[in-house]
């Protein structure tokens, strides 16, 4: 299934469906039955006569989807499948996709948003076109993410403000924006806390709590491509050394 829709916008829903068995060359009865499957659980049977052209992003998700499974896969790939798509529909298209790997389908998927590599069993993290670490949601929660230090969470009403004044702190390794909140890399969590109290304190910038925090998957993401763009500077000016 990829990103971009592979679907023909002149043809109804049913009529595309009925293309992709063709090229899968199912037995007539086989296919029609996995179509009315299909459209069934995915919710597109009030719309079969409705040309994709006309489908929203979300419906558009899931007619492709549907175009995916029709010859029955043990296994589909799926290329960043809640690009572009409402919150609605992303958490309804996951659970789908749950209820297929329910079914026994593998299920491989690309996807930008760390919330929802968090819902996959194995979780593989790529930077250019490199495969840095793999390995479960806790192993990879508990792996070294490549910057000494511990990862502390400060909670604000004006996240901007506050990685405005440290992003060129000293106290500070590492700082970014998360959600309502600012997640940042320091030495030592124990001693380094009560110095960006005092210093948010003194520069009126208001905060609710500060604590030391487990990286999230997006932190470690975050902390692994520094590192390896800090691996390849090294080498390349070791390389210019020689």
């Amino acid at each position: 299934m990829a990103q971009s829709f592979s679907l023909y916008n002149d043809l109804t829903i049913e009529e595309n469906l009925e293309f992709y068995s063709n090229l899968y060359d199912l037995p007539p009865t086989r296919a029609k039955e996995n179509r009315e499957r299909l459209m069934k659980m995915l919710g597109l049977n009030d719309r079969r006569k409705q040309l994709a052209l006309h489908l929203s992003g979300g419906w558009k998700q899931k007619l492709a989807l549907a175009a995916a499974l029709v010859h029955e896969p043990k296994a589909i790939f799926l290329d960043e499948p809640t690009a572009g798509i409402d919150p609605v529909s992303r958490r309804n298209l996951w659970d789908i996709l749950f209820n297929l790997a329910a079914e026994g389908i593998t299920i491989f998927t690309s996807t930008h948003y760390m919330d929802e590599a968090e819902r996959c069993n194995s979780i593989a993290y790529i930077y250019k076109g490199k495969l840095i670490v793999y390995g479960s949601r806790l192993e990879l929660k508990n792996i070294e993410s490549g910057i000494e230090g511990d990862n502390i969470e400060i909670e604000t009403e004006e996240p901007t403000r506050i990685l405005t004044h440290f992003e060129k702190s000293d106290l500070i390794k590492d700082i970014t924006i998360f959600g309502a909140s600012v997640h940042a890399i320091v030495e030592n969590a124990l001693s380094i806390i009560p110095k960006i109290e005092e210093v948010l304190k003194i520069n009126n910038l208001p905060y609710f709590n500060i604590r030391k925090i487990k990286p999230s998957l997006e932190d470690i993401f975050v902390s692994l491509t520094k590192h390896e763009d800090l691996k390849q500077l090294h080498l390349e000016k070791s390389q210019e050394v020689v």
